[in-house]
C-alpha cells in the first residue's frame, strides 16, 4: 500500500477538508494526516523531521503557502525565515536515505485571489521547487474558474476555508497527481539552507503546562497548553537558533518571556490576547547558557507596542493561556540564511521583489476591495500616504482580510469611520 502524508493548513485538517476526502477516494492509499491549523512553512519543516516523513512514506503533499503569506504580510515572520523554512522543509527529500516523493499544493484565500500573482509566498515556493525538482499543483486557476462561475461562496465556506464540495475536487486533483508522480527524489542543488533539528528526551522540562484534548465541529486535535506562572525549560546544547509558534488560545492579556542565561531576556512577546487566531513566531539565537526558558505571566502587556497587538477589545479577567506549538532547532540564523536564498532565487530570475511603486499599488488595490462599504476610504489611505510609518503598514496589509488580521498599528492609522466600520462588523 502507497503510505502518503499530508503536512498542510485547516483546509487539509478539516473534518470535511481535502484530506480526509482523500482518504476517501483512495481507499488503497494509506494516509498519514500532520497538519495543524494556521501552519506555516517553520511547522511544515519540523514535522517532516519529526515524524521522519522523508524515509518513511513515499508521497508528502505539502500546503502552507497561503499562511506563509498571512504571516508575512502580517509581520509574524520574516519573508526570509520562511524561505528558509521552507528550503529546510524541502532538503530533508534529497538528503541521503530519503525515499520519499514530495508534492507542494499552492492556492489563494478568497482575498489574496485577485492577487495570486503578487503573493508574499508564491514566488520562493516555486523557485524552490524548481531548484529541487519538486513537483507543484497550483490551485489558483482551478479556484478563480469556480469562483467567477458559481461565485465565491461555491469555493469558500468563509474566506479562508474550502466549502466540502470544493475540498472533494481538491482531494480528486491531488489524488491524481499523485498517481503520476514520478519516482525520482528531488535533487540537491548545493544551496545553503538550515539544518532542522528537534529535541530529545531529557532537553525540553514543562512546568504548569496540559495536554488538551480540543474537539470543534470542524476539526480535533491535541495541543499543548502553557498556563500563568507556566515555563518550558529548553536545554539548548548544541542547539544554536530555538524556533518555534505559539498559538493564543483564549480572549484575555498576557506576556511571553523567553530567558538566557542569568535571566537575561532575549526575546518579549506582548499581546492583548483577542478573538482573532494569531499565531507569533520566534526565532532566538541561543545564549551561551545552558538553557532558555519560555515564561508566560499575566497582566497588562509592556508599554512597548509589537506586532502583535491586537485592536480588539479586553476581555475581563481569565487566566492567560497560551497554545504552544512546536518548537525545534535550526543550526543558523534562518533570517540570515533566507537571505542569502532569496538573494540567489533573485540571480536566477526566481522570486523577484516587487518594485515599491507595485507592491503599493497591489497594497491600495487590496485595501480597495476590502474597504469598499466605507465610503471614501481609498482616499482616506492615499491622504495619510505622505507618512512613511503608513506607506510601509499599507504596503504590509496586502491581501489580509479585517478585523481577522488587522494588527493594531495599521487600525489607528485608518480614519475614525474606516475603524468604527471594524468596531461594528461591517468589514
Amino acid at each position: 500500500m502507497t503510505q502518503t502524508a499530508i503536512v498542510g493548513t485547516s483546509n487539509a485538517m478539516l473534518r470535511s477538508g481535502w484530506g480526509k476526502a482523500l482518504e476517501a477516494c483512495a481507499p488503497g492509499r494509506g494516509v498519514g494526516n500532520y497538519s495543524l491549523p494556521g501552519n506555516c512553512s517553520l511547522f511544515v519543516a519540523h514535522r517532516i523531521r519529526s515524524q521522519d516523513i522523508a524515509r518513511r512514506f513515499d508521497h508528502c503533499v505539502i500546503d502552507c503557502g497561503v499562511n506563509d503569506h498571512n504571516f508575512i504580510a502580517n509581520s509574524y515572520i520574516t519573508r526570509e525565515q520562511a524561505c528558509a523554512y521552507f528550503a529546510a522543509a524541502l532538503a530533508q527529500f534529497a538528503a541521503p536515505g530519503a525515499r520519499c516523493v514530495p508534492l507542494v499544493l499552492l492556492y489563494a484565500n478568497l482575498v489574496q485571489l485577485t492577487n495570486w500573482e503578487q503573493s508574499l509566498s508564491r514566488g520562493y515556493m516555486t523557485g524552490l521547487c524548481r531548484a529541487y525538482g519538486v513537483p507543484v499543483l497550483d490551485l489558483a486557476p482551478y479556484v478563480s474558474e469556480r469562483a467567477e462561475r458559481d461565485g465565491p461562496e461555491a469555493v469558500f465556506a468563509d474566506g479562508n476555508h474550502f466549502t466540502p464540495e470544493f475540498s472533494r475536487l481538491v482531494a480528486d486533483l491531488v489524488h491524481c497527481e499523485l498517481s503520476r508522480l514520478p519516482r525520482t527524489r528531488p535533487v540537491n542543488p548545493g544551496i545553503d539552507v538550515p539544518e532542522i533539528g528537534v529535541f530529545g528526551p531529557g532537553e525540553v522540562s514543562v512546568e504548569n503546562c496540559a495536554v488538551l484534548d480540543m474537539q470543534s465541529s470542524l476539526f480535533s486535535m491535541q495541543a499543548v497548553e502553557l498556563r500563568s506562572g507556566g515555563r518550558i525549560r529548553v536545554r539548548t546544547g548544541a542547539h544554536r537558533h530555538l524556533c518555534g509558534l505559539m498559538h493564543w488560545s483564549m480572549e484575555n492579556t498576557g506576556h511571553v518571556a523567553i530567558s538566557g542565561a542569568h535571566g537575561r531576556v532575549v526575546k518579549n512577546m506582548s499581546m492583548r490576547f483577542s478573538k482573532a487566531y494569531l499565531a507569533p513566531v520566534f526565532n532566538v539565537a541561543a545564549c551561551r547558557g545552558p538553557d532558555l526558558e519560555i515564561a508566560l505571566t499575566g497582566g497588562e502587556p509592556t508599554t512597548e507596542r509589537t506586532r502583535m497587538e491586537s485592536p480588539h477589545p479586553l476581555s475581563d479577567g481569565g487566566e492567560p493561556r497560551v497554545l504552544l506549538g512546536d518548537l525545534l532547532s535550526c543550526d543558523r540564523d534562518p533570517d540570515q540564511c533566507g537571505r542569502g536564498l532569496l538573494e540567489w532565487l533573485a540571480r536566477r530570475g526566481e522570486a523577484p521583489e516587487l518594485a515599491p511603486a507595485d507592491r503599493l499599488e497591489a497594497a491600495l488595490g487590496r485595501l480597495e476591495g476590502l474597504l469598499a462599504p466605507v465610503a471614501g476610504a481609498r482616499q482616506v489611505v492615499l491622504a495619510h500616504l505622505h507618512q512613511e510609518e503608513l506607506r510601509n503598514l499599507v504596503e504590509r496589509t496586502a491581501g489580509i482580510a479585517p478585523p481577522l488580521y488587522f494588527n493594531e498599528e495599521t487600525y489607528l492609522a485608518l480614519h475614525p469611520d474606516v475603524r468604527q466600520a471594524v468596531v461594528e462588523g461591517r468589514l
